[in-house]
């Protein structure tokens, strides 16, 4: 299993750059994510409501940051989360325009 984070110059998606998996905030919906050695997760995975799983075997990056309501790790092996605040999406900003 391979996820890549969006990369779009299309600017109605640009605040979504970055993100791999998204879940509406007012959602609780459980997110779990399964995979084996090789898999990787490029990108943000926002679940903000939600519980998040992710289990699998052998060496796994899965992914840059989690935002989630909580986060269950399970498996064998290496697993690592890769942060880095350059690839992350950016904040929104939202401001009144007249």
């Amino acid at each position: 299993m391979n996820l890549t984070a969006l990369n779009s110059p299309d600017p109605r998606l640009a605040m979504y750059n970055g993100m791999t998996i998204f879940v509406d905030r007012t959602q609780n919906t459980p997110v779990s994510i399964t995979g084996n050695a090789g898999s990787e997760i490029t990108g943000t995975v926002y679940a903000a409501g939600s519980p998040v799983s992710i289990s699998g075997n052998g060496d796994v990056n899965i992914g840059w940051q989690y935002i989630s309501r909580t986060l269950s790790v399970t498996g064998n092996g290496t697993v690592s989360i890769n942060y880095n605040a350059g690839r992350v999406p950016r904040q929104r900003v939202i401001q009144l325009v007249e």
